[in-house]
This record gives C-alpha cells, sequence and structure tokens, in this order.
C-alpha cells in the first residue's frame, strides 16, 4: 500500500503533493478533496457527498449520470491512481 501526503491551502484552492508540486484541480475536485481532506478517515454516501459539496439534497438522476460519463471520459484521457486515500 502506497500512501502519500498531500497538502491543501484552502485560501489558494491548491493542494500540493508530497514532492511539493501544485495538483491541477477543477472547482468541483477540489471542494471533494478538501471535504475528504478535512474528514480524513470517515466514510460517506453517495447522497452525504452529493449534499455538502454540490448542495443537493437528493441528486437528480441526470446529475449522477453526467458526472458518471464526464469521469468515463476523463479516465480515458487522462490515467489516474485508482482510490484517494483519506
Amino acid at each position: 500500500k502506497i500512501r502519500y501526503k498531500i497538502y491543501s491551502n484552502p485560501y489558494t484552492r491548491e493542494f500540493t503533493n508530497h514532492l511539493g508540486n501544485s495538483v491541477y484541480l477543477t472547482a468541483k475536485e477540489f471542494d471533494l478533496l478538501y471535504f475528504l481532506f478535512c474528514h480524513k478517515g470517515q466514510v460517506f454516501t453517495k447522497d452525504q457527498l452529493y449534499e455538502n459539496v454540490w448542495g443537493f439534497h437528493n441528486a437528480p438522476e441526470e446529475t449522477i449520470s453526467h458526472i458518471h460519463t464526464e469521469t468515463k471520459k476523463e479516465d480515458r484521457a487522462v490515467p489516474r491512481q485508482s482510490a484517494v486515500h483519506t
């Protein structure tokens, strides 16, 4: 199991990896990662994430579908790590 340290600066909305390199994130990716970063070790349901990060009390089905589609596009374009460990 490989673990890396990441550092967050909520004022600049930037994450830095263990080598000191900035990690590019979209605004929503930052919000999601920062939420998980602030709640290290906790497990959340999909609905809890939608409510806390997106502000939806019940995520509309088309939103879920759109996010899933965009994620699949990104997965094909850019290889990413398989999981984020908090």
